[in-house]
């Protein structure tokens, strides 16, 4: 990451309602110190519920902290682009940061950009929208983590059954020795013809039946290959539930075992492109967050999650 050298002060404007993790606030704000300096304006937006889960980590860094309306809309970006703009004109900051993935920023940073702002997104890589990343000029993804769903699934290749070895031949039979007759050495020469003319032939040798053929093995069956198609959509399964619990752990009270609004992480979900418009909130979770508890159990109105037993 190449350092900014700025003409003006440093801005981080944190989106509190997208970049709602103590760690990642202040991981964005190691990071733009960092790359650009001190950073002398620090503001965090969102709603007062947010701004108490952030507490800790504001407290500390002295963020400056702006609540939203009492309205039933939410405003906090729109709070937010009133803010930076009217810092762009009235102290000309080199470098404005926004913590936030939200797509619906576009347009301030790109007129921010024109008025020559060198401007940084901080986000995490499950919430960033990835259609924005060429209006900022620098983009850093806060605890991104290679996903164990997002690894490779090998498909098996069939076996070939090995080729039958051929039956050895069948051993010849030895054969048989006969042994040379002696003749005495008083006999005549006559009479060793006479005697082997009259001598009766020898019977011949028995033929030794040939060998039984030894039958070939039978080819082993080929496994079932797997299918590609079936062991990538498990892959994205996977990846889709370590993402959804990964939003769960960063709403504040969750990892102590406390309730959260139902309606609340359905916002969350969608607005982070993981629950669909027309996807039932409740069979989502309990398909890809195990041990949820949802309450009451037919329109829950409130969740539970320990991580522990996922």
């Amino acid at each position: 990451m190449s350092a900014l050298v700025p003409t003006g002060p440093v801005v981080l404007l944190i989106d509190a309602d997208n970049l709602s993790a103590p760690e990642m606030v202040a991981q964005a704000l190691r990071h733009l110190t960092q790359l650009a300096g001190p950073v002398a304006i620090r503001r965090a937006y969102g709603s007062a519920e947010n701004l108490k889960g952030l507490a800790g980590v504001l407290r500390e860094f002295a963020f400056h902290l702006c609540v939203n309306l009492p309205l039933a809309k939410n405003t906090t970006d729109m709070a937010l682009a009133v803010d930076a703009m009217d810092l762009c004109a009235r102290y000309a900051p080199g470098v404005l940061a926004i913590g936030t993935g939200d797509a619906d920023f576009a347009p301030l940073v790109l007129r921010l950009r024109e008025r020559g702002v060198r401007t940084v997104c901080f986000s995490q890589a499950n919430k960033m929208s990835p259609e924005v990343h060429g209006f900022y000029d620098e983009v850093v993804l806060l605890g991104a983590r290679r996903s164990a769903a997002a690894s490779v699934v090998a498909v098996a290749a069939p076996v070939t059954a090995p080729a039958p070895q051929p039956a050895p031949a069948p051993a010849s039979a030895p054969a048989r020795k006969t042994a040379a007759r002696k003749t005495p050495a008083r006999k005549t020469a006559a009479k060793a013809v006479v005697e082997a003319a009259s001598a009766p032939a020898p019977a011949p040798a028995p033929v030794a039946p040939p060998p039984e053929p030894v039958p070939a093995p039978a080819p082993t069956p080929a496994p079932a290959p797997v299918s590609a198609r079936a062991a990538a959509a498990a892959a994205r399964e996977a990846e889709l539930s370590e993402r959804v619990q990964s939003l769960l752990r960063e709403l504040p009270g969750v990892a102590e075992g406390q309730e959260v609004d139902f309606g609340e992480v359905a916002k969350r979900l969608r607005e982070s492109k993981l629950l669909g418009r027309q996807a039932v909130m409740s069979k989502f979770l309990k398909k890809h967050v195990p041990g949820v508890e949802l309450t009451p159990q037919a329109q829950p109105r409130k969740l539970r999650w320990a991580p522990g037993t996922a």
